[in-house]
């Protein structure tokens, strides 16, 4: 696809501030081939099922790349390797064609609607958190056991 659609706020311009979420939905997947694998894996990203692994909280559309047992193989703690495997970098998603504001802007909100599914299904106190480095220009979200384990990993390199 070479042409760019229009934003809800453009189709908002054209249409009438009564053009709702909705609409603009029916825009975008009227314009594009969208297959179902496609919608189910934007709405898993979104939204994905977390299960417990010897006391840490996994993302289940995370988890089949296996990085929590590799992870706990090379030395790492079970909250590292909870980090590690529960890592999804935004950037690799849309590599070149969202600025970097918009990019911490969804990992925002990805990282909200992972909570609600965290507190909703398995709250223990693991959050998800989303992490930018405006220098490299990476944002990514992963799950933290506690407010002091998102501490670190800021700070870590």
């Amino acid at each position: 696809m070479t042409d760019k659609l229009a934003t809800l706020n453009e189709m908002k311009v054209l249409n009438g501030t009564d053009f709702s979420i909705y609409d603009y939905m029916f825009y975008v997947c009227s314009s594009i081939d969208l297959s179902l694998e496609t919608v189910e894996s934007l709405a898993n990203l979104i939204c994905p099922d977390f299960f417990k692994v010897d006391g840490v909280l996994l993302n289940e559309f995370l988890y089949k790349l296996g990085r929590y047992e590799d992870s706990l193989k090379y030395g790492k703690t079970k909250s590292e390797a909870q980090y590690w495997s529960n890592l999804l970098i935004i950037n690799s998603l849309f590599p070149n064609v969202i600025e970097f504001e918009e990019l911490c802007e969804i990992g925002i909100f990805i990282a909200a609607r992972w909570n609600a599914v965290i507190v909703a299904r398995c709250d223990d106190g693991a959050r998800a958190r989303m992490l930018c480095d405006a220098e490299s220009g990476e944002v990514c979200i992963s799950v933290f056991a506690s407010d002091r384990d998102s501490e670190l990993a800021s700070h870590d390199d």
